[in-house]
């Protein structure tokens, strides 16, 4: 426990809470920079226990306006739980709009085969189905994300 100790005294706890809450309350951020969050949070956490200014007096503790950093800490770590359950569903939703926007484009397409309207490319292969390999998540800086597609013959 003494290694412990050494380690943490030698880092800021304060610094990894920031850090949490800068990747938590940025709307854009990535499942990993979220995951990267908690990580932040569970350390801050554990800092904490061994660092000295948080074993002084309860007085002090309150003249430097921490008597509640537990609460707060704790409050952070539930907060970076939920927005990673959010950018789970987020991400889960596009997804399936994507395979509902594909599935209406193919009954488009076979509407207007079956109206005479649609003409069909040559491809060297008669038909090509369109399947879904990989889907990224957004950009540290931009909320992009893109899909990769893959013809196959049918």
């Amino acid at each position: 426990q003494m290694c412990i100790r050494d380690r943490y005294q030698r880092r800021v706890h304060g610094l990894y809470y920031r850090r949490s809450q800068a990747r938590a309350y940025n709307k854009n951020s990535t499942l990993e920079d979220l995951y990267q969050a908690k990580k932040d949070i569970e350390l801050a956490i554990e800092m904490k226990r061994y660092e000295k200014l948080f074993q002084s007096e309860p007085g002090i503790l309150k003249i430097l306006n921490l008597s509640n950093a537990e609460e707060a800490y704790l409050e952070q770590a539930h907060y970076v739980e939920k927005r990673i359950k959010e950018r789970r569903e987020f991400e889960r939703d596009h997804i399936k709009y994507i395979f509902a926007r594909a599935k209406q484009i193919q009954l488009v397409e076979e509407k207007l085969k079956c109206e005479g309207r649609y003409v069909e490319k040559e491809l060297n292969q008669t038909s090509v189905s369109l399947s879904l390999i990989h889907i990224s998540e957004p950009t540290r800086l931009l909320s992009i994300s893109y899909a990769v597609f893959c013809l196959k013959k049918k």
